[in-house]
C-alpha cells in the first residue's frame, strides 16, 4: 500500500531543484498547529483590547490607594497628637480639682463624647 504524500517542488533561477515530499499526517498535524496558534493570537489580542482600559483604571486606584495611605499616616499622626493633648488635659483637670478641692470624677469608658451624666427626675 502505498502511503499518501504531498511533494512539493522548489524551483530557484539558477536552476536547480528540489523535491520535498511531506506524509498527508505531518500536513495536517502542521495545519491543526498552525489553527491553534492563530486562535490563541486572536484570544490574547482580544484580552488586550479588553484590558488595555483596565489596566488604566489600575494605575489610577493604585494612585489613589497612595494619596489614601499618605493620607491615613496623617491622620494617625493627628490622632496620636490628640490622645497626647487629652492625656495632658485630663492631667490638669485632676491637678486643678486637687487645688480646689473638688472629688475626682467617676470615669466610664463609653467612648468619643461619653461626658457626665445627669440625671432628670420624671415628671409626676
Amino acid at each position: 500500500m502505498r502511503e499518501k504524500a504531498i511533494t512539493v517542488m522548489a524551483f530557484s533561477e539558477s536552476g536547480w531543484t528540489r523535491r520535498l515530499r511531506f506524509s498527508r499526517q505531518a500536513v495536517l498535524v502542521l495545519g491543526a498547529l498552525l489553527v491553534v496558534l492563530t486562535l490563541i493570537t486572536a484570544l490574547l489580542a482580544a484580552y488586550a483590547v479588553w484590558a488595555t482600559p483596565h489596566l488604566g483604571r489600575l494605575g489610577a486606584v493604585e494612585r489613589e490607594n497612595r494619596s489614601l495611605t499618605f493620607q491615613l499616616g496623617e491622620q494617625v499622626a493627628r490622632l496620636n497628637q490628640l490622645q497626647g493633648e487629652m492625656s495632658r488635659l485630663h492631667e490638669l483637670e485632676r491637678s486643678l480639682r486637687a487645688l480646689s478641692g473638688l472629688p475626682d470624677r467617676v470615669e466610664r469608658n463609653e467612648g468619643a463624647g461619653g461626658g457626665e451624666t445627669i440625671a432628670i427626675p420624671a415628671r409626676p
